[in-house]
């Protein structure tokens, strides 16, 4: 930290420093509350369950540790507050770096390979491209879809003598794209309602009026037209992403969406980064859609469509391809952690006292429910196939700190969309039905159920979460 930071500032910048440090520094082997106990201080400013087995990382004061006995880790809870970290939260902050790099190799496509469908893997047959500026993107690519038989409907908004007359281009694009027979050019079309431009054909057969249908659906950097804050875009959005998923082809059918550097905030790590983003992840899932992909996006044309007018703009240096597609329960695929959606509660158990099991019927024990992972275990039996259940961590509040008679056990749980779409609605009914589900085994703190589940976030956030959810509970 060099000079010209206020002291208090630095100070602030170096706890923080040194928190994160503490977290991305947590050893991989799983926590368990049973192996060591420390009574020192951690980053964090809370007493911790420390996992080392020779020395202390506490920052504060070092002190030696001593094995407990099975008695004796029964009365833990009654000590000072413990906080227990899950290895998999440690194991995704661990090696984020890693797979930073990785996943951006890996989802970066070439040549004819990048017309094929992430799910089944097989080359698309139509392309739909929305709000193509002055028709410089669909120009380019219409020689080799054509090689490849695969037909192209390349869109703008305005009406065609409109367009004309703004992009000098306008003529010689549309001429480019129509020269091929199985490509197309259509003027006046709102990509946000594409229902009225593409109706169902008619035919004397009832069997034969469908809908008709794409194998992609494309929209390259959208923006509101005119100087917009994140209200309108985020509209925008959300409205193409409704209009699209409704024309997309049965299996094989993705949408694209090119957007500049922090728009998507499919993989913000910070929680001004997701604030500060159009949250299409999150769109995506309240209109059925689920992030399959984030990769990097080059464009290789014209970007000359700049709020309406024949100008250039600027992409930013890393703009991201977003791939989203209707989740597939038949076919089981997963998303990676880094792309899911989720949702966090608090889960406050009532600790029975000493000698005390849990009610009547439960297969669990304590040591099950405080060291192990039945609350988790129990969550898993509620929740639909397609989401993935979490509890990073925990935390053991002696009667004094809770203000209550009992000891209490907090839980943080995560619900993620592995395989299936998760909207906060859906996240909330999995709360309610998990605390129903817990109180069978173990009452709950009373004053804290019912309570709405956090609003929806991208997993690379969870670290930082956890963080501030530490720092707020010291």
């Amino acid at each position: 930290i060099r000079g010209g930071v206020p002291t208090s500032r630095k100070r602030s910048l170096l706890a923080a420093a040194s928190a994160l440090n503490a977290l991305f520094l947590l050893p991989r082997a799983r926590v368990s509350a049973a192996a060591f106990s420390c009574s020192s201080w951690n980053s964090f400013g809370l007493r911790t369950t420390c996992t080392s087995s020779t020395t202390c990382a506490c920052s504060a004061v070092r002190r030696q540790h001593h094995r407990l006995t099975s008695s004796e880790r029964r009365q833990y809870w009654k000590s000072s507050s413990s906080v227990v970290f899950s290895s998999s939260v440690r194991d995704e902050v661990a090696t984020a770096a890693e797979e930073e790099s990785s996943f951006d190799a890996k989802n970066t496509r070439s040549g004819s390979e990048r017309w094929n469908s992430l799910v089944g893997n097989r080359t698309i047959q139509s392309l739909l491209v929305c709000g193509d500026g002055d028709l410089s993107y669909s120009a380019s690519i219409a020689p080799q879809l054509a090689e490849l038989g695969i037909s192209l409907t390349a869109t703008v908004l305005e009406d065609q003598d409109t367009h004309h007359a703004t992009y000098r281009q306008s003529e010689q694009h549309a001429q480019t794209i129509s020269s091929y027979d199985m490509h197309e050019v259509r003027f006046g079309i709102n990509a946000t309602d594409l229902a009225t431009h593409f109706p169902p054909s008619v035919s004397n057969d009832e069997e034969d009026n469908s809908a008709i249908t794409f194998d992609r659906i494309q929209f390259n950097f959208p923006h509101w037209r005119g100087k917009a804050n994140n209200r309108y875009n985020r509209e925008l959005l959300d409205n193409f992403l409704r209009s699209a998923a409704d024309f997309l082809s049965d299996g094989v059918g993705e949408v694209h969406v090119a957007l500049c550097e922090g728009q998507g905030g499919g993989t913000a790590q910070t929680k001004k980064a997701w604030r500060e983003s159009w949250k299409a992840a999150e769109y995506a899932c309240m209109n059925g859609l689920l992030l399959r992909s984030v990769s990097p996006y080059e464009p290789e044309y014209d970007l000359s469509s700049h709020r309406g007018m024949d100008r250039s703009f600027k992409v930013g240096n890393l703009p991201k391809k977003y791939i989203f597609s209707k989740p597939d329960m038949e076919a089981d695929v997963k998303v990676g952690k880094k792309l899911q959606l989720c949702c966090r509660h608090e889960l406050h158990v009532n600790l029975p006292p000493q000698g005390e099991g849990l009610r009547s019927g439960s297969v669990y024990s304590i040591d099950d429910v405080v060291e192990g992972n039945a609350i988790q275990k129990i969550i898993e039996g509620v929740v639909d196939p397609g989401i993935r259940v979490e509890v990073p961590m925990r935390r053991v509040l002696t009667p004094q700190e809770a203000q209550s008679e009992f000891s209490v056990a907090v839980f943080l749980v995560i619900y993620c969309g592995e395989s299936s779409t998760l909207t906060r609605d859906q996240a909330d009914g999995y709360r309610a039905a998990s605390e129903e589900e817990v109180q069978k085994h173990l009452p709950l703190r009373s004053n804290r159920t019912g309570r709405l589940v956090s609003r929806p976030f991208p997993y690379p956030l969870l670290s930082n979460l956890v963080y501030h959810y530490l720092q707020n509970k010291d």
